[in-house]
């Protein structure tokens, strides 16, 4: 249940596009269910935290996962 204003073209100008995620193996997860975006802030050489928006759970969840997932990245430009 994400929030109608993080859904695509929602209120906060951030268009959420669910495209899952891929594991290290090359498999393909949570497509057009959850999306996964990697933060700046990493734990060490190999895991860094992301945040996720999921259909089925409010708000975004941030936990930390190993790098060799491949999660989204948001671009910002000042």
């Amino acid at each position: 249940l994400i929030d109608e204003n993080i859904k695509k073209q929602g209120s906060t100008g951030f268009d959420a596009i669910l495209n899952g995620f891929k594991t290290s193996d090359g498999t393909f997860k949570t497509k057009d269910t959850a999306g996964y975006f990697w933060t700046s802030t990493q734990i060490d050489n190999t895991t860094a935290y992301q945040r996720s928006l999921s259909t089925n759970s409010n708000g975004i969840q941030r936990t930390h996962e190993n790098k060799t997932n491949a999660y989204s990245v948001r671009c910002l430009f000042n």
